[in-house]
């Protein structure tokens, strides 16, 4: 029987109800099998009757492979590789259907869910949620835990490049720093520096607190530096600040560890004195443990406050002093009865000001007067020489300054200031005058209450209560009286640099007065002289945005850097070699700049050893002790190929001996150890050599004295004992001008001129078809065959090879590409020292610098000089500069191109 044909109502009708429960049960049920057969039986054996409790495997099978289908499915559509729109056929498809579920098909939507619940991302709180105050205060708390913050940080973030907190660098210095202002030009800070001021935050110094008698002091600051009398204590007065360079004298030879501010005050009982010591956080580790070790011998010292919570701002400029002026207003001592809202936050403050009434207004009225004073004194035009004070303690307490904030930012002008004392309004009292040299800022226990005592930003706006009392005086007054709190501050002055006469032989020339006034004769007098600000713990961004409002340019440490080679003064740690931080600063800047050097091509980058330059990436001290072996006839014949003819005669004895005259009685004559090309091996050392800066004051007068002298053999023979009775491994600071032109950069070469340069030099100067001295460009470097560049194009070409062959027993095994950080080669003029830091200088309009020569061949270059008169002449009638000038040769990394110029020995430690 063929099957039952269905009409069409019919097909339509059962598609309909396909979907509909049906109201029968099929008879392949089990539970209707049990029935059928139970219905068979009589009445009596039903309720006896047991249901079958074997498996029917077919059944079972047949229900189990439902469950096995949709499992299946399931894993297919979770686990597969597509996803709910890739399930779709494309013509439904949806861009808006990824990010919304209600456009997919409702049997796709859960299983869309569940991967939509795996992208979502929690989201961020709304802005206004994020800045609220509590808000970010945890959030700055928390960032700021990591590494360290100083309290200007978040205005510097915004405005300066930050210190990396990974950058092994700054690990040591315990907190991130600005290092330079987003702007691309130095120009704006110099400009700065001469006619306005600067503001830096050294906040990052960590300031140590002794308390003791101050002869027991006397003594330990004598043995943490060098002083030349036992007897004779370096801080002799009270309320000076003095630079010091502390030492570790645990070893044979005195190391030096940098410099430290010192400067001692009285203490609140009066019978002991506070000795405030002021360390860059990189000596930290070096100098606690010796500071320990004398407060454990004595027991007449203490710790006053082992790491005080101070803050230090730099304020530097001829406008320095009116700008203080303007936003330091001295606090009355008839505020401390009045109870404010503070009154119990400021109440150990403010009794403190009324035991010592008299001592306030007195410290208040004298730096009020010296500030004034030296405003009036720098800008006046009398033409009387001015002494800036230097090192003096200014002890005071003043008012908040954001009361008295502007609505904008204005030029400060003595003039505009009020409450500033009359030129004829008495005299100001010196540093003998005043006996109590006392603050709070002395005790930890006060620093700590005056932190806590600072009023939140929005009580004291200026801009908001300007508003609610607008026309009203009488109200402003009340509520500036109100909110007026005490804080106590500290006042250092700073005299920087004195313009002294450069040159010595004014008799010689008609116009010294335009030589005198020359704008490109170094920095104008008194540069970078200032003050420094040291304030309490949690009110440093008070004052700064109070200085920001005055027009104070804020500079960071790069500025500060090139604000100490204007004035060719060495900074710390950079021009520091012989100190742990200044060799742990030459191995981050070894390593940094080996790193970037191999970081390019081969093609891209220079090849130190055609260019026959040994040490590229860091100075290398102890290359400078090395004696020699090998004559300069070998070596030159064993690196370079090529050797440049001499033009002049010589005889047997290597002794140049043809002369050039160029007036009566001057003659250019080369001795033997500059004529013949000296040979430097490049043998490594096992322990290092140990380095020692001459920073002995008397001694390197002597050495000025000495090369000031005119060319005679006495001058010869004291350098000579004056080089014997110091260490063999003794370096000279020195600072470096281009004669010229060049640029003595970072790392550059100081090397000894031969007979060839001294005769290019004068054959410049005496050119009729050149512009003379301008056109003195200097000799060049000649280039070497480099032994290994095949080498490394074989193993170039190797590697590419390796690269295309698929199996790897057929590469070849090829060594990796070396990264040396120094290259063996010798260059044809002998390396004397070199540049730790140098660029551009506005204040000469050429390039100068800093570096460090060998005491050995300073004497090497002054025997040189002696023996070419007309050198001395050249330095004093065309240069118009001192006699104790050298002339020697620079080379930067890079470049095969010397450059002359003249080296004079720094006498500023």
């Amino acid at each position: 029987m063929g099957p039952k044909i269905q009409t069409r109502k019919q097909k339509k009708w059962s598609k309909k109800m396909k979907g509909q429960p049906k109201e029968y049960t099929s008879l392949n049920q089990k539970a209707f099998r049990n029935d059928y057969y139970k219905k068979l039986l009589p009445e009596d054996e039903q309720k006896d009757f047991e249901t079958e409790r074997t498996l029917q495997i077919v059944d079972h099978a047949a229900e189990t492979g439902k469950e096995i289908r949709a499992m299946s499915a399931a894993i297919d559509r979770i686990g597969g590789g597509k996803t709910a729109l890739q399930m779709l056929p494309r013509s439904i498809r949806r861009r808006a259907a990824s990010h919304n579920l209600k456009r997919l098909p409702r049997n796709i939507r859960e299983f869309a869910k569940h991967f939509m619940d795996e992208d979502v991302k929690e989201k961020n709180a709304v802005r206004k949620k994020r800045r609220k105050k509590v808000c970010s205060q945890n959030e700055y708390a928390r960032r700021a835990g990591k590494v360290g913050w100083m309290e200007t940080h978040l205005w510097h973030a915004k405005r300066f490049q930050m210190s990396e907190s990974s950058d092994p660098m700054y690990d040591t210095w315990q907190c991130r720093i600005p290092l330079h202002s987003n702007e691309k030009s130095k120009r704006g800070t110099y400009r700065h520096a001469v006619k306005h001021c600067l503001i830096q935050d050294l906040s990052y110094m960590k300031c140590v607190i002794l308390e003791g008698l101050n002869e027991t002091l006397d003594t330990l600051i004598r043995r943490l530096t060098l002083t030349c009398s036992e007897k004779k204590s370096p801080l002799e007065k009270l309320g000076v600040e003095v630079e010091l360079f502390i030492y570790d004298k645990t070893s044979p030879l005195p190391v030096c560890i940098g410099p430290a501010l010192f400067s001692k005050l009285h203490g609140d009982d009066g019978g002991k004195t506070k000795l405030m010591i002021w360390l860059h956080p990189t000596m930290i580790e070096q100098t606690f443990p010796l500071i320990s070790k004398e407060i454990d011998q004595r027991q007449n010292v203490s710790y006053s406050s082992k790491s005080a919570n101070l803050t230090r701002f730099r304020l530097s400029g001829p406008k320095a002093s009116v700008t203080l002026l303007s936003v330091l207003n001295p606090y009355p001592t008839s505020n401390s009865s009045i109870e404010g809202e503070n009154i119990k936050d400021a109440s150990k403050m403010r009794k403190w000001i009324i035991g010592r009434s008299n001592i306030v207004e007195k410290q208040n009225e004298n730096f009020r007067r010296t500030l004034a004073d030296t405003h009036r004194e720098c800008f006046s035009r009398t033409g009387t020489e001015f002494k800036f004070p230097d090192g003096e303690v200014l002890p005071a307490i003043v008012e908040d300054p954001r009361l008295v904030l502007p609505l904008q930012k204005i030029m400060p002008k003595l003039s505009n200031t009020p409450n500033v004392p009359s030129k004829n309004e008495g005299e100001r009292n010196t540093v003998d005058d005043l006996v109590d040299f006392i603050t709070p800022l002395m005790n930890e226990e006060n620093v700590e209450q005056i932190s806590k005592s600072r009023i939140a930003d929005h009580i004291v706006s200026t801009r908001k209560n300007s508003e609610k009392l607008a026309g009203d005086e009488q109200a402003k007054n009340d509520l500036m009286k109100k909110h007026s709190t005490p804080v106590p501050v500290i006042i250092i002055s700073n005299k920087g640099v004195t313009k002294s006469s450069q040159f010595t032989g004014q008799n010689q020339v008609e116009d010294k007065d335009e030589v005198e006034h020359d704008p490109h004769r170094g920095p104008p007098d008194r540069f970078m002289s200032g003050y420094d600000l040291i304030l309490p713990a949690g009110w440093a961004t008070a004052f700064w945005i109070s200085f920001v409002y005055k027009k104070v340019l804020p500079c960071a440490n790069r500025d500060l850097n090139q604000l100490q080679l204007e004035m060719k003064r060495p900074s710390f740690p950079i021009d520091f070699p012989d100190t742990e931080a200044g060799s742990y600063y030459w191995r981050h800047q070894k390593s940094k700049n080996a790193k970037q050097y191999y970081g390019r091509t081969p093609k891209k980058r220079v090849n130190h050893v055609v260019l026959a330059f040994p040490y590229p990436f860091a100075p290398n001290w102890e290359h400078l002790f090395i004696k020699s072996e090998q004559s300069s006839d070998e070596n030159a014949s064993a690196n370079q190929k090529s050797a440049v003819k001499r033009h002049h005669e010589e005889d047997e004895s290597g002794i140049c001996t043809k002369k050039i005259k160029m007036e009566p009685g001057c003659e250019v004559v080369t001795s033997s150890s500059c004529t013949k090309k000296t040979s430097e091996e490049n043998i490594p050392t096992q322990d290092k050599l140990p380095i020692r800066c001459v920073r002995d004051v008397q001694l390197l007068k002597r050495l000025n004295h000495i090369l000031s002298l005119e060319a005679s053999t006495d001058g010869v023979c004291q350098l000579e004992e004056l080089v014997a009775s110091q260490p063999k491994h003794s370096l000279v600071c020195v600072q470096l001008g281009a004669m010229n032109k060049g640029l003595p950069c970072e790392n550059s070469t100081i090397s000894m001129p031969q007979s060839e340069d001294l005769k290019k030099l004068y054959d410049g100067l005496h050119d009729l078809y050149s512009k003379g001295f301008p056109d003195c460009a200097g000799p060049v470097e000649p280039t070497r065959d480099d032994p290994t560049r095949k080498t490394r194009q074989e193993e170039t070409l190797m590697r590419k090879k390796n690269r295309k062959t698929k199996n790897k027993e057929k590469r070849t095994e090829v060594a990796a590409p070396s990264t040396l950080e120094e290259f063996d080669v010798v260059p044809s003029r002998k390396t004397i020292g070199f540049v730790t830091s140098g660029g551009f200088t506005h204040s000469y309009a050429k390039g100068g610098g800093v570096g460090f020569v060998s005491l050995e061949q300073i004497a090497s270059l002054y025997k040189l000089r002696c023996e070419n008169e007309w050198l001395n002449k050249l330095v004093i009638q065309k240069l118009f500069l001192s006699a104790n000038s050298l002339v020697s040769l620079v080379r930067s990394p890079g470049t095969a191109q010397y450059r002359y110029i003249l080296l004079q020995p720094y006498l500023g430690w």
